[in-house]
């Protein structure tokens, strides 16, 4: 069963290798460098870094950004290469929404290549819906999950 837990000090060396993955690379090419990533999420109020686990194995990483209103969260999600395959996309998400930082929130969007067959069949799993299934400009389906009514839990 998949847990999420905060983002601490020393989890960036399993998350830098995880960005030695040339799929990873590719997807989040906007974290890297790494290191200033991490320093700047830390700094950030309106953004939730959690670090997935498997008992102790660590499995993934979930970016929650909430929106200045606090109705709306956009989400991103790593699976560690190793991990791929065994439905911890799937789990990872599961999880954020039983988690409390969700609480409150209207919706979950994100954004997805329009070739990352694997995250939106995960997303797609646990109820997000494309808002377009034609690519945005960037390559990218959006996906919207509502959660309640804003302001509810």
């Amino acid at each position: 069963m998949v847990t999420l837990r905060d983002l601490r000090e020393g989890d960036d060396a399993v998350i830098g290798e995880w960005f030695n993955d040339k799929e990873t690379a590719k997807r989040l090419e906007a974290y890297v460098p790494l290191r200033k990533w991490l320093k700047y999420m830390k700094a950030v109020r309106n953004r939730h870094m959690f670090i997935a686990c498997d008992g102790d194995r660590y499995v993934g990483m979930v970016d929650l950004e909430l929106e200045d209103n606090h109705t709306t969260g956009y989400i991103a999600i790593v699976v560690g290469p190793e991990m791929r395959g065994n439905g911890y996309g799937t789990q990872m998400v599961r999880a954020l929404l039983d988690h409390s930082s969700v609480k409150g929130l209207a919706s979950l969007q994100a954004g997805v290549e329009h070739d990352n067959a694997a995250c939106l069949a995960s997303l797609r799993e646990v109820g997000f819906k494309a808002v377009d299934e034609t690519p945005d400009k960037d390559g990218f389906i959006n996906l919207s999950l509502p959660i309640s009514e804003p302001g509810k839990a």
